[in-house]
């Protein structure tokens, strides 16, 4: 059996069975972590479960976490990511294991990109060649008609040059032609991470954290910035603070205090593109009247230790100023779009990454599914690399201060980053030795946080 101390703040290169088998029991405060979902993703044989069927994958989650309720404390929270299609075996193998499911926390983004089947072209491909797959697929584009077009920015993966393509316009014949415009799958645009807790030890919650320190989510740590002014939602002594007008019986009604902290947080995280932006309209809410941004310059909003009528307005703005945002922030957005549900910058991925082998970290291409795009190159090729701001965020809202957390499926190491910056101890398990070299260089290039 390991020492604790022996074995935090670093990735350790080996199968999460077998390394999770020498953690003590109830050493660990969270677990974060992003599990394979059982969909033989990308052709990636450590996702391969489908030849055995739904039921061996919610067995392999099963298996997993029943090792990781083990290490972890009473009451530690987990956060696993999921994705819709197999989200529920997910969540039933966790809940065999003996957690509860508490909550699921969706993560909205714009960046998705949709691995649908072309049924047009697979009607033409099985007609003319007897089959449909993805190389057949390319030979129906390849016999197309032929026209250049100029693909800006973009050279093998490099950004900043210019180059032309050459693109095959597919035109379908016969049968293939009613069906045009059909697909298999919708573009992914939401993830989940299923939100479960570990079974208290104590009668209850306050002495559970006396004991161990958890049972508990940080909610003020990780509220909803805003500058508008919002009546408090908990916590605050009775009979005290704010009043609303009541203009018809000029009398004053009770609200409870005003609470500057920011909003309660809830289970929609937001990735701030423009894309998800657009799916929230503006809506109206009575608020305090402040500026035209909705701060204060200096003018009292009471009266006598009561709101003032004539400060009040109908504030009104996008209703996506309601949930937390995790944004992509850099320039190269667009770049970032040829990866299926990659939405960390560039620069995020291959931090500390100078020198290493830049591999391809899509192998969709010009695949026939309808992504033109060459493959891109680059140090840090992992497929699913989470960005650091929604990780942050994450690993802050179920992790007690000076906590340990734990990522079992670390990849390229973006939680393990996450709770460095945030002041937390981290262990991280992953069995590729290639993503492992490129965590430690990532982590590495880490500073670690001002306390």
């Amino acid at each position: 059996m390991y020492k604790i101390e022996d074995i935090v703040n670093k990735i350790h290169c080996a199968d999460c069975f077998e390394f999770m088998k020498e953690i003590p029991d109830n050493s660990i405060d969270s677990i974060v972590t992003d599990p394979p979902a059982g969909i033989n993703f990308m052709g990636k044989t450590w996702d391969d479960f489908t030849d055995k069927g739904l039921f061996a994958f919610q067995d392999f989650i099963y298996q997993v976490f029943s090792e990781a309720i083990r290490v972890l404390k009473p009451g530690g929270h987990i956060l696993v990511w999921a994705i819709p299609r197999t989200s529920h075996h997910t969540a039933m193998g966790i809940e065999r294991a003996g957690f509860e499911i508490r909550d699921k926390i969706y993560f909205v983004f714009g960046s998705g990109f949709p691995k649908s089947l072309n049924i047009s072209k697979a009607i033409e491909a099985t007609e003319k060649y007897g089959k449909s797959g993805t190389k057949t697929l390319k030979q129906i584009e390849q016999d197309g008609n032929g026209e250049k077009y100029i693909l800006n920015g973009r050279n093998n993966g490099i950004l900043g040059e210019k180059k032309v393509w050459e693109r095959k316009t597919y035109i379908p014949k016969g049968i293939a032609k009613q069906y045009e415009g059909w697909g298999t799958a919708l573009k992914p645009a939401v993830e989940e991470w299923i939100l479960a807790r570990k079974p208290i030890s104590e009668k209850t919650i306050a002495k559970n954290v006396l004991r161990w320190g958890t049972g508990g989510l940080n909610i003020d740590g990780c509220r909803v910035e805003t500058n508008e002014i919002l009546s408090a939602e908990f916590g605050q002594p009775s009979g005290s603070g704010c009043y609303n007008w009541n203009k018809e019986k000029r009398k004053v009604k009770k609200t409870g205090r005003v609470n500057t902290q920011g909003r309660f947080p809830s289970h929609l995280i937001l990735d701030g593109s423009e894309e998800v932006e657009k799916c929230f309209p503006k809506t109206q809410s009575t608020q305090t009247k402040n500026s035209d941004n909705r701060v204060n310059k200096g003018k009292s909003m009471f009266i006598d230790g009561f709101r003032s009528p004539e400060n009040s307005y109908n504030d009104s703005g996008s209703a996506s100023r309601f949930f937390q945002h995790c944004p992509i922030t850099e320039e190269d957005l667009e770049y970032n779009r040829i990866f299926y549900g990659s939405k960390a910058s560039k620069k995020e991925r291959n931090m500390g990454l100078e020198g290493f082998e830049e591999k391809e970290s899509s192998p969709f291409g010009s695949s026939g599914y309808g992504n033109q795009n060459p493959p891109a190159k680059m140090p840090n090729h992992h497929p699913t690399v989470k960005p650091i701001s929604l990780m942050r965020y994450l690993c802050r809202l179920i992790t007690p201060k000076n906590g340990i957390v734990l990522d079992m499926f670390a990849g390229s190491g973006s939680t393990l980053i996450a709770a460095k910056q945030e002041g937390f101890k981290y262990i991280g398990i992953e069995k590729e030795e290639e993503y492992v070299k490129i965590a430690e260089a990532r982590l590495k290039a880490t500073p670690s946080p001002l306390l």
